[in-house]
Formats: structure tokens, C-alpha cells, sequence
């Protein structure tokens, strides 16, 4: 049988997820099972997905980590508290398959809640997890004892999940955009010029600027407020080394990529996938 996973979000072609499952696929010398990438601009279009035969699941990138949220009939309990999905996991209508798999992700995976469990879309049952939480938690272990407050730049889907891991942790951050939301804390980036600079800041950039195609473009960080004990953890992975990341070196600062983040979420929702494609056999 064939199995069929992917990536919707806008844009997607510079995502190295198709690189990091096929080699799961290989690995496992699995033939039948293929990743794609799906360009939604709007959530709206998400029939056209939804309608692919032997669909088993697709992970969630900018800009519909949150905006996905109302289309799902099920949640994970973590998710549900971020606020941001980033692993969507297909089940056909069936409802006794559905228990029997809701059954075993409570065991292995956390309690889920109930948001439209009686109104399947198109015929599938979608269930919502967010894989980023953890992988970003795991990345940030290596340099959590170097590190007295954090810095978020953007406020989007990926930063909810940085949110809830430095909270978990008890590392005080402050949020900036270019959207700012004053009665949530989020301050606009302008802000960051009154700041006062502190030494072992966490920096973590959760916005696209400096992705492909746009590699000259970096968040607007005064760079009079980086210390050479700060450390930058760019979401970015691609390029390797973002503008932004070379401007922390420059200082003498940290800077990581994305990458251990995006390869860590990977293998949990690889194992979710694998349990959706499994649901005949539960």
C-alpha cells in the first residue's frame, strides 16, 4: 500500500524535509512511502490535499502552524497549550479505527482533546501535534547553563512552541515583532533600541528573514545590543548560516542553526506517521 506525507505551508520549495525523510525511507527500505511539498498560500486551499489518495499525514510550516487549528477534529494536549500544530496525522472515517488509535497515542504520546470530533473533512479525520516543542527543547539543552534570559524575534507558530519550552525551563524572554501586541507582551522590534543589553541573552530569531531566496535579509537587531557571551539559535536552516548568524559571529557570539531543531521534530513525526499508516492494524 502506498503511504503519502508532506509539508504544506508558504513557501516550501527551500525545505529540506523531503532530504531528511527519504532517509528514512532508506533506512527502513520503504518503497512505498513518498514526501511531498505542498504550496498553500491560503489554508483555505487545504482540499487540495486532503483529496490525494493514501494521504497518512503532513507536517505544518509558516504561515498555518495556528491558522490550521480550526480544521482539525482532534489535538494533542501540548499543542492544544502552544497553540500551534506543526504534525497533522490522516485517519480515515472510521470510528472504531480512530478509538483504537486515539487510544494508543494517549498511551504513547499524551492525553488529546475533542475539537470537531463528528465532522470529518473530507472524509478524514485530522488530528493535530507539535512536534517543534520538544525539538527546540532538545536543541536548547546543550546551552541552557550559558544562558540567564531569552530574546524571541517574531510570534508566530514556531515561536509559541519556544515560548512554552523556556517557560518549562524557567528562562525568562521577552517577545519582539514587526506586529507588535502590547496587552500580550509582544513588543514591537523597534523596542529592542531601548533596551538595555544584558550578557548570556538567548537569541532566537523564528522568523523567515534570511531564508531562501532572501539570504540578504536578516531581522533588524542593533548589534550595540549583543554581547559576545550571547548565543543565536536561527530556526533558519537554509541557508546553513543565515546573515544574521554571521553578524553573532563577527561579535564573537554563539549561532546555530535550525537544523538539529528541524531534524529532532522530524523523527517524532515520523513515528506519529507511521502509526497513522498503521491504523488498519492497530
Amino acid at each position: 500500500m502506498e503511504h503519502l506525507i508532506g509539508l504544506i505551508g508558504h513557501p516550501v520549495a527551500h525545505s529540506k524535509s523531503p532530504q531528511i525523510f527519504g532517509e528514512f525511507f532508506q533506512n527502513q527500505s520503504l518503497d512505498t512511502w513518498s514526501y511531498n511539498l505542498w504550496d498553500l498560500n491560503i489554508i483555505a486551499n487545504l482540499n487540495q490535499v486532503l483529496d490525494l489518495p493514501n494521504l497518512r499525514g503532513f507536517n505544518v510550516t509558516i504561515p498555518h502552524k495556528s491558522t490550521i487549528i480550526p480544521y482539525l477534529n482532534y489535538i494533542s494536549d501540548d499543542a492544544h497549550s502552544i497553540g500551534a500544530v506543526n504534525t497533522i496525522l490522516c485517519i480515515p472515517d472510521n470510528q472504531q479505527a480512530i478509538e483504537q488509535l486515539l487510544q494508543t497515542l494517549n498511551t504513547n504520546h499524551g492525553s488529546t482533546k475533542k475539537l470537531n470530533p463528528l465532522n470529518p473533512i473530507r472524509d478524514k479525520f485530522l488530528l493535530g501535534f507539535n512536534t517543534d516543542y520538544a525539538g527546540f527543547c532538545e536543541s536548547f539543552q546543550s546551552i541552557s547553563a550559558s544562558i540567564k534570559q531569552a530574546i524571541i524575534i517574531g510570534n508566530g507558530g514556531s515561536a509559541k512552541a519556544v515560548k512554552q519550552c523556556l517557560y518549562t525551563n524557567n528562562i525568562p524572554f521577552s517577545t519582539y515583532s514587526r506586529t507588535p501586541i502590547f496587552e500580550q507582551s509582544i513588543l514591537d522590534m523597534s523596542a529592542l533600541n531601548e533596551r538595555i543589553a544584558e550578557p548570556k541573552t538567548l537569541w532566537i530569531n523564528t522568523t523567515p528573514a534570511g531564508m531562501q531566496p532572501n539570504i540578504d535579509q536578516m531581522p533588524t537587531i542593533p548589534l550595540s545590543g549583543i554581547h559576545s557571551s550571547d548565543t543565536l539559535i536561527d530556526l533558519i536552516y537554509n541557508p546553513a548560516e543565515t546573515k544574521l548568524m554571521r553578524q553573532f559571529k563577527e561579535i564573537g557570539a554563539r549561532a546555530i542553526n535550525g537544523w538539529p531543531m528541524l531534524q529532532s521534530q522530524a523523527n517524532q513525526a515520523w513515528e506519529l506517521f507511521q502509526l497513522s499508516a498503521s491504523i488498519g492494524t492497530l
